[in-house]
């Protein structure tokens, strides 16, 4: 399953990337958002494989009414050919009609088999991107979050010193203007 695959990949990189000084992760937008749209392609095929197996299990249905069907008439012929004795005939009918109730039981199971585990695919799938891609933003966001705290913490350093830089500056001309009026 490449979906599977491709998710095992994206969790891999993240487990496995480089951590900064802070010791949150860096991981490589390009490749992460490469992955996430080669899933987005592979999950139609992994839906297309649910419905086929869906198909192939109403084929099977489908199969099993008409041998159903078939048995049926030939027990019905049989019993028309051979016998005419209504005792003989009613357990024929009978015989017939358990054979029909078997196969529609038989054709309902194997449709709701099928039906559950096209279900248990599809969620399967659903869920476990879902995950991922969850756990995924999580770690964007604990990435971002740390990035801002560092860029504020480096903006107010900047901020303090520049503000000093103007006090020195300012101080230095006070006193050049003092000196300036007191050689006048």
């Amino acid at each position: 399953m490449e979906v599977l695959d491709l998710l095992d990949f994206l969790e891999q990189n993240i487990q496995m990337a480089s951590k900064n000084l802070v010791g949150k992760v860096s991981i490589n937008k390009k490749e992460v958002l490469q992955t996430i749209t080669e899933i987005r392609n592979y999950l139609p095929d992994e839906f297309s494989e649910a419905k086929n197996i869906v198909e192939k299990r109403e084929r099977i249905i489908n199969e099993a009414k008409r041998e159903a069907e078939e048995i049926i008439e030939r027990a019905r012929r049989r019993a028309q050919d051979e016998y005419e004795n209504s005792d003989i005939l009613m357990a024929a009918k009978q015989a017939a009609n358990e054979i029909v109730e078997e196969a529609k039981k038989e054709a309902k199971e194997i449709k709701t088999e099928a039906t559950m585990q096209a279900k248990e695919i599809k969620y399967g799938v659903m869920n476990y991107a879902d995950g991922t891609l969850s756990h995924l933003q999580k770690e964007i966001d604990l990435v971002s979050e740390q990035s801002l705290i560092n860029i504020k913490k480096e903006m107010e350093a900047m901020l303090i010193s520049i503000h000093k830089q103007i006090a020195g500056t300012t101080s230095t001309i006070r006193e050049n203007i003092k000196e300036l009026g007191n050689s006048n």
